[in-house]
């Protein structure tokens, strides 16, 4: 349907819209400071431009919690089931309560 329509997909147009964001704050046309992490190259060469800016790597980020404690679900495997079912009848009986 995006290509019917002549589209561009959701990704690549919130990938033009954070360049362009970028190009404002850098070039002052929104009221938006630089952040202070992002710095321009401290010496110029051949392959580096005034505007030209050092990509930060950013570490991973855990997408759900599912996958943050999926190491505590797998370490649960070890546990046997008799633990969970020996249950005195009477204990149960006051948790109702």
């Amino acid at each position: 349907m995006l290509d019917k329509l002549g589209w561009r997909s959701l990704e690549n147009r919130r990938y033009d819209s954070r360049l362009l964001m970028f190009y404002k704050i850098v070039h002052g046309l929104v009221a938006v400071p630089m952040p202070p992490y992002v710095t321009p190259p401290t010496r110029l060469t051949r392959h580096l431009h005034p505007l030209s800016f050092r990509q930060i790597p950013t570490p991973p980020v855990c997408r759900s919690a599912a996958e943050s404690y999926g190491i505590l679900w797998k370490s649960l495997d070890g546990i046997p089931w008799s633990i969970g079912t020996n249950f005195p009848s009477d204990s149960m009986q006051s948790m109702e309560k």
